[in-house]
């Protein structure tokens, strides 16, 4: 990166990794439905079961 310049050199934009992809679209999708569960917490207690 040239310092004396003043200017950046743009670097590549970052990938998520499967896990981290992942892990960002559960964090998305709680976060969303987050006030659902809230409301109705036993609707989902058994959710894994059906």
């Amino acid at each position: 990166m040239p310092v004396d310049s003043g200017t950046l050199i743009g670097e590549t934009e970052y990938c998520l990794n499967p896990i981290e992809e992942f892990f960002a679209e559960l964090k998305a999708y709680i976060k969303k439905n987050w006030s659902l569960y809230e409301k109705y917490p036993n609707k989902f207690e058994n959710a894994e079961h059906d």
